[in-house]
């Protein structure tokens, strides 16, 4: 029980560490940001952040970490894929978006910029986030591109037309576009709509057809 005790109140340090890294980087860019930025938002002495964390650096590769999708994310129901696929690309786009929390936007601003310069975070970034986009876009799309090179080729783009375009959205936000967050979530449906008209198979105009 003391092991237990002593197990959970450490997780909610290293927790409570990583909320103020991810408000500090934001906020300052992580060059400029220092431990003892970070240490006096989370109310710690600076030793007992460098007793969990090494230096800014493991920070950072911890907040990378926390993007992954958890392995018991709701998923939509792959019945959709045949029943009713236009509405499974709008339920998929609408439950990745709410996975875009305040504090993910925090990671993403600091993540985004810090992987345009450094190849160790852009790799990370790529692999926990891109790659794991992908994946979900890709089980969506398969079943409609089976067979021949140039389907082949359609299988590879379409994934990435659409974490493009998701990830397009989130830029406006991080770049604090003129319009709210509610604003913002109000055009995933459009957007699935247009995905939709538009990523078909060649020479067909839509998804579904």
């Amino acid at each position: 029980m003391i092991g237990s005790l002593q197990e959970k109140t450490t997780e909610l340090r290293r927790q409570h560490i990583l909320d103020a890294a991810a408000e500090v980087f934001s906020e300052r860019g992580f060059s400029r940001a220092s431990i003892r930025d970070i240490a006096t938002v989370a109310g710690v002495a600076d030793g007992t952040i460098y007793n969990v964390f090494e230096n800014k650096d493991a920070l950072l590769m911890a907040l990378l970490d926390a993007l992954a999708p958890p392995p018991d994310e709701a998923i939509v129901s792959p019945q959709l894929i045949e029943s009713d696929p236009e509405l499974f690309l709008k339920q998929i786009l609408e439950q990745r978006w709410k996975a875009y929390t305040p504090r993910t936007m925090q990671i993403l601003r600091v993540a985004i910029s810090q992987a345009l310069i450094d190849e160790v975070v852009r790799v990370k970034l790529f692999e926990v986030f891109i790659q794991q986009a992908l994946k979900g876009a890709e089980s969506l799309v398969g079943p409609l591109f089976q067979g021949g090179d140039e389907n082949v080729n359609r299988l590879q783009t379409t994934p990435r037309l659409i974490v493009a375009s998701l990830i397009g959205l989130n830029i406006l936000v991080l770049l604090d576009d003129e319009q709210d967050q509610a604003s913002h979530a109000a055009m995933v449906g459009p957007l699935a709509e247009m995905l939709w008209s538009g990523l078909g198979k060649s020479g067909e105009p839509s998804l579904g057809k």
